[in-house]
């Protein structure tokens, strides 16, 4: 048992190892390539969507004057939200279209498209201001490969530590998009802003399989962002991220909803781990995608599997005995150097010190992408790894819930 132990530590540093690096690698040399559209790119294509419930005024009125500022033309949807939305949507020549029944963000968007006529789509969620050049940077991103453009996505720093905390968890994942984007598919476009091309898009986005999507016989109306961009990876296109354009959204209110935010998310991702693998799409996106998907949902069990194991094998020799062997161990370290170890736990050590090069290296390209006050958002980085921690476990247990959006 302590063997077997023994070589899945070691296996698992190794990956974790090779995960850190070459993402970091690939992050680092990922640049944002424009398309045929590059020069020509023409907002008279597009139309952007905007869903809204609820949404604080402020926020709303911040997220149109930026969406109208595109020139581009647009149609907020009040999914059972009329005023002050409507107003505001007209005010900045926007279309507003009126959902009587509240029936969330997957079929509101749905609503939108059968109105767009244009080339293309983006969709702009209601808390979410984007950058002046936003659509004509990810426009130039197309070409006949591309089939849908992300881009890059800042927190909006309030004076409390949830801001700060979900700043470096979205830091966190742009080194992993950006690896992924330069191997040609991400797993998701986030939909707080995301393109499309229409015609790829608005059947499906009107197909029972989207519109009444479910798990375990369970309506899921979770992550429709994940499971539009799964359908156009599936077609074959290239779905990216544009780093050039930026969309700054609001953090959440609380810890509880921060933490409710993660959950939601870590239960889509798994739904949709399952579901790739289940339908054989997984393992047609690429060997570094299928790494990527492996690592991120399967390294919170490996966790848990090899604590586990751990803690039996000290059971098993019991727990006062076992501490007396890590202690006699340490005690052999300070006296005799490393020849006091044997073979076994010089490797055990050296598989330690990799791993943590690995995870230095990954945090250096982390801190790259921070752009103001990296100091703070890094330290506050720790609190949203434990979160994230545990909220990639809970989610997992209860992935089952796919029809609890929490933060509304």
């Amino acid at each position: 048992m302590v063997d077997y132990v023994f070589v899945a530590t070691a296996i698992f540093g190794v990956v974790s190892f090779t995960y850190y690096v070459l993402n970091s690698f690939m992050a680092l040399r990922y640049r944002s390539a424009r398309g045929r559209e590059a020069g020509r790119a023409n907002v008279s294509d597009l139309t952007i969507v905007v869903p809204v419930y609820n949404e604080e005024e402020k926020a709303f009125r911040r997220c149109i004057s930026s969406v109208a500022a595109q020139g581009a033309r647009f149609i907020v949807v009040g999914d059972s939200s009329l005023e002050p939305y409507r107003g505001i949507t007209e005010a900045n020549g926007g279309r507003f279209i009126f959902l009587e029944k509240n029936v969330g963000k997957r079929k509101a968007i749905a609503e939108g498209i059968k109105e767009v006529s244009t080339k293309y789509v983006m969709f702009v969620d209601s808390d979410t201001s984007i950058s002046r050049n936003a659509a004509r940077s990810m426009l130039s991103m197309f070409d006949d490969r591309v089939g849908g453009v992300g881009c890059r996505i800042l927190i909006r720093k309030r004076s409390g530590w949830i801001s700060y905390s979900a700043e470096f968890f979205e830091r966190l994942k742009e080194v992993t998009f950006k690896a992924m984007s330069y191997a040609g598919t991400v797993m998701v476009l986030d939909g707080r802003c995301a393109a499309y091309r229409t015609e790829l898009i608005r059947d499906f986005m009107q197909s029972d399989g989207y519109m009444n999507n479910s798990f375990m016989g369970k309506p899921s109306n979770l992550a429709e962002d994940r499971h539009i961009t799964s359908y156009v990876s599936s077609l074959g296109y290239r779905t990216v991220i544009d780093y050039d354009a930026v969309a700054t959204t609001e953090p959440q209110k609380n810890p509880r909803m921060f933490f409710r935010q993660m959950v939601r998310w870590s239960r889509a991702g798994y739904f949709y781990f399952f579901k790739e693998v289940a339908d054989g799409s997984y393992f047609k996106k690429g060997p570094f995608y299928a790494f990527e998907m492996l690592y991120i949902y399967v390294f919170p069990i490996a966790i848990i599997a090899l604590a586990l194991a751990r803690f039996d094998v000290y059971l098993s020799h019991g727990l006062i005995v076992a501490l007396a062997i890590e202690l006699a161990r340490a005690g052999r370290l300070l006296t005799y150097g490393l020849a006091g170890m044997s073979p076994k736990l010089l490797f055990y050590m050296w598989i330690e010190i990799v791993g943590f090069v690995g995870t230095l290296v990954f945090g250096t390209a982390v801190g790259v992408t921070i752009l103001r006050k990296k100091k703070r958002t890094m330290i506050m980085g720790g609190v949203a790894l434990l979160m994230l921690f545990a909220a990639s476990l809970y989610g997992l247990a209860s992935v089952y819930k796919q029809d609890k959006w929490l933060t509304r």
